[in-house]
């Protein structure tokens, strides 16, 4: 039994739906610090909604969302959105980046959002354990698809967050690189100490992750 200060991420009793159908209903899970869990399923089973919900961009009809042991289901939406700055990481399927800095402030601006002092040696040291430091100064768009996927995963987990998200991360990527991006944020994961959430219909995650949770057969 992990204690209480190793959980990442725990739900319970979870239901969510439209018009009275139920789309989503987990009944108990818990995903510990340094542990990596996909979410899979095809269209329409509720893979987004899920990851709505755990982001606390959607709430339950009924159950629990427990964030390092506080329970976002009942957080104001100012405050939800301070608690998501802080301790919540995503990778989008759409980098993101913003187009107009550099992918060091990216990272800076990111440090700033999360109410965190902009730390640009940090940043520097992330950006060269991804192998793109030498990209810092330069703008998103000078980028390679696999530099820029690089820059997307330090941005998400520049400020030490306990949850990190993975939105579809691998679906745009051939086999080599989606490979790469999974082990280069499952290391991270390891290290820093976040959980590590992907949600994705990309069947080639599922042997690299500790356990699945497939939301076909929850439905």
């Amino acid at each position: 039994m992990p204690s209480v200060s190793n959980i990442a991420l725990k739900i319970s009793d979870l239901a969510f739906g439209y018009s009275k159908k139920p789309l989503l209903e987990i009944d108990e899970l818990q995903i510990q610090k340094g542990e990596h869990l996909a979410v899979i399923g095809p269209s329409g089973c509720g893979k987004t909604t899920f990851m709505h919900l755990v982001a606390g961009l959607l709430r339950p009809q009924v159950g629990t969302i427990e964030i390092q042991g506080c329970d976002i289901t009942r957080l104001k939406e100012w405050e939800m959105d301070r608690f998501r700055g802080r301790s919540i990481g995503v990778v989008f399927q759409r980098l993101h980046l913003l187009s107009a800095i550099s992918v060091l402030n990216n990272l800076l601006l990111a440090q700033r959002l999360a109410r965190i002092a902009p730390d640009k040696k940090k940043a520097m040291r992330l950006l060269d354990r991804l192998g793109i430091a030498a990209q810092a100064h330069v703008l998103p768009a000078m980028l390679s698809q696999g530099q820029a996927q690089r820059a997307a995963i330090a941005r998400a987990v520049i400020h030490s967050p306990s949850l990190v998200i993975g939105d579809e991360p691998t679906s745009a990527l051939d086999n080599s690189s989606a490979a790469d991006a999974i082990q280069l944020i499952k290391e991270l994961s390891e290290s820093v100490g976040f959980a590590l959430l992907i949600v994705t219909h990309d069947e080639r995650v599922r042997s690299s992750m500790d356990r699945v949770l497939d939301l076909e057969s929850q439905t």
